[in-house]
C-alpha cells in the first residue's frame, strides 16, 4: 500500500472566523505552502465575481493570472486559466439552502450525516473539481518544494469532495476553526453593509449553526487523526500553544518564526483584505467589536438560535 507523501490541511470555518489569519501563520512555516481560498482560483484567473474587490491579486500583490508562482504551477499541471476549475458546485439551490437553515438548529446528528452524503451526491462536479484540485496541488508542492499545503476554502461541500476523491498519495487534515457566534455574526453584518447590503444578525446566527454543526458531524466521521477543533479566541489569546498543537496534529515540528511577526510573502488567494499587508508582518489582534453592538434584539436572536450550540463549544456567557 502506498503511504501518503503529501498532506492537505483544510481549514473549515464560517466566513469571518479568522481563517486567513490561521492560514497565514501556518504558511510562514518552512514546510508548509499556503494557497488561500483555493476554490476561487478559476474566478481570480478569469476575473469572475469573486476577487473583484481585491483586483484579482495574489497576496504577493501580482494579479493571480500574472503571478510567477501560479503561472508555473498551472503550466506544470497542463492547465489553462479556463480549465483550472477547482470549485465544487453544490446541486442544492440557494433558496433551498436558506430555507433549511432553521432545520439545523433542531436536527439530530444522524440526519445531518445523511444530509452530508446527499450534499456530495447532488454536487454536479465533485469528482472533476477534486481531481483538478489535486492535480494543481501536486504541482504546487513541486514548485514550492513543500509537501504540506494549507487550503482555507472553508466550505463543507469542498471538503467532502476532497476527502471522498482523495488520491492515495495524499493525506488530509481538517482544522475546524470556529468563532463566538456573536462576533462572527457581527462581523458578517458589518462586511455586508460595507458592500452595500443590509445584513441580518439572525440570518448570520443561523448560518453559524448550520456550518458548525455540519463540520462537527464531519469531524466525528473522520476521527481525531484527521480532525482538529480550534476556537479563534484561543488562537489569538495563546497563539504559540495552539500553533504547537496544530503542528503536532499535522505531523510537523513547530517553528518559532511563525510568531516572530516578520514580513512574509506568500501566494494565496481570497480571504481577508489584510493579507495584502502581510509583507509588513502578521499581527494577531482579537476582534471583539461585537461586544459594543449587542442590542436587545441581537441578544434575543443569539439566545434563541445559537446559544445552545455555542455552549457545546465552550462559550458559556
Amino acid at each position: 500500500m502506498q503511504l501518503p507523501a503529501k498532506t492537505l490541511v483544510y481549514i473549515a470555518s464560517t466566513n469571518r472566523s479568522g481563517s486567513t489569519l490561521l492560514g497565514s501563520l501556518l504558511g510562514i512555516h518552512s514546510g508548509l505552502s499556503m494557497v488561500g481560498e483555493f476554490h476561487h482560483l478559476h474566478s481570480y484567473l478569469n476575473q469572475g465575481a469573486y476577487g473583484r474587490i481585491y483586483d484579482y491579486r495574489c497576496s504577493c500583490r501580482e494579479k493571480v493570472s500574472d503571478c510567477p508562482f501560479w503561472r508555473a504551477v498551472l503550466d506544470a499541471a497542463g492547465l489553462t486559466d479556463r480549465t483550472a476549475l477547482t470549485r465544487v458546485r453544490s446541486g442544492t439551490s440557494s433558496v433551498r439552502r436558506n430555507l433549511a437553515y432553521p432545520w439545523y438548529c433542531v436536527a439530530g446528528e444522524a440526519r445531518i450525516a445523511k444530509d452530508l452524503r446527499r450534499e456530495l451526491a447532488r454536487s454536479v462536479n465533485a469528482r472533476q473539481a477534486a481531481d483538478t484540485c489535486y492535480r494543481i496541488l501536486d504541482k504546487a508542492c513541486e514548485t514550492s518544494g513543500r509537501q504540506v499545503v494549507v487550503d482555507t476554502s472553508k466550505r463543507v461541500e469542498q471538503a467532502l469532495a476532497l476527502i471522498h476523491f482523495k488520491p492515495s498519495d495524499w493525506a488530509i487534515r481538517i482544522v475546524h476553526l470556529l468563532r463566538d457566534p456573536r462576533g462572527n455574526a457581527d462581523s458578517l453584518v458589518r462586511r455586508a453593509r460595507e458592500n452595500g447590503a443590509k445584513g441580518s444578525f439572525s440570518g448570520a446566527c443561523l448560518y453559524w449553526v448550520r456550518e458548525n454543526r455540519r463540520f462537527l458531524v464531519l469531524g466525528r466521521q473522520l476521527g481525531a487523526e484527521e480532525y482538529f477543533l480550534l476556537r479563534y479566541e484561543d488562537l489569538c489569546s495563546k497563539p504559540e500553544q495552539h500553533l504547537r498543537a496544530i503542528c503536532s496534529f499535522i505531523g510537523i515540528a513547530y517553528e518559532p518564526r511563525m510568531l516572530e511577526g516578520n514580513p512574509v510573502v506568500m501566494h494565496d488567494i481570497g480571504g481577508s483584505p489584510r493579507k495584502l499587508d502581510y509583507d509588513q508582518g502578521i499581527q494577531i489582534r482579537l476582534d471583539e467589536r461585537w461586544q459594543g453592538s449587542m442590542t436587545p434584539c441581537r441578544k434575543l436572536a443569539y439566545a434563541v438560535i445559537a446559544r445552545r450550540l455555542a455552549r457545546r463549544f465552550g462559550y458559556q456567557y
